[in-house]
């Protein structure tokens, strides 16, 4: 295990209730969050923060971004009250108001796509469970779009060939995401989602 070092500070508990809530739907964990935020001061060689655009004094009545909701620059809406993300027009979460991230583009490739409907149909099928197979597809979904902010904070698989390739693995209940990073492309492709209990080294080299 790498070496790690704790970091504690004191912040107001609502703050910290609502940030965490944020973090959650884009499954990102309130460490990985403390990290992106150091990493991010390192490569700006400065505070990580950028002000809100005020709106304009016409729209400031009807649409106070201190009291209602706040927009991010990429169109996100943040709302501080029941502390929710919406996504903007861009389909990539970005942290609401406070830095600004380098973007990739999520895509599927045919297997992922494959197992992402065996998934569901194992569950709504034969499990006869409609509403849970929405619901997990709907988690799995929501991880792998959080893929678009900082991919290679995850961890990469240890056996060959895809320790070469660079694969990495986001969990998510029960399944395990599978994915590739293109940096000079900005792209992640997610390549396989299958069952943790399953034995991927096998599956691969049997070809299913």
């Amino acid at each position: 295990m790498a070496n790690t070092a704790a970091v504690s500070v004191q912040i107001d508990p609502e703050l910290k209730k609502n940030a965490e809530s944020i973090l959650s739907q884009l499954g990102i964990t309130p460490s990985s969050a403390i990290q992106m935020l150091y990493s991010q001061v390192i490569l700006s060689r400065g505070a990580a923060f950028s002000a809100l655009p005020a709106l304009p004094p016409h729209r400031r009545r009807r649409h106070d971004p201190g009291t209602a909701e706040r927009r991010t620059a990429k169109g996100d809406r943040f709302c501080p009250k029941r502390g929710r993300l919406h996504p903007g027009r861009n389909g990539c979460c970005l942290l609401p108001g406070i830095w600004r991230m380098k973007k990739y583009q999520v895509l599927y490739t045919a297997d992922a796509y494959r197992d992402l409907q065996g998934i569901h149909r194992y569950i709504a099928v034969e499990l006869q469970e409609k509403t849970v197979a929405k619901k997990q597809m709907a988690r799995i979904k929501k991880a792998i779009l959080s893929l678009c902010a900082l991919p290679e904070r995850h961890g990469g698989v240890d056996w060959e060939p895809w320790s070469s390739m660079g694969v990495r693995r986001l969990p998510v209940d029960n399944y395990i995401v599978y994915y590739m990073v293109d940096q000079q492309k900005a792209l992640v492709y997610v390549i396989r989602v299958v069952y943790g209990g399953r034995d991927i080294e096998d599956m691969i080299s049997t070809g299913q």
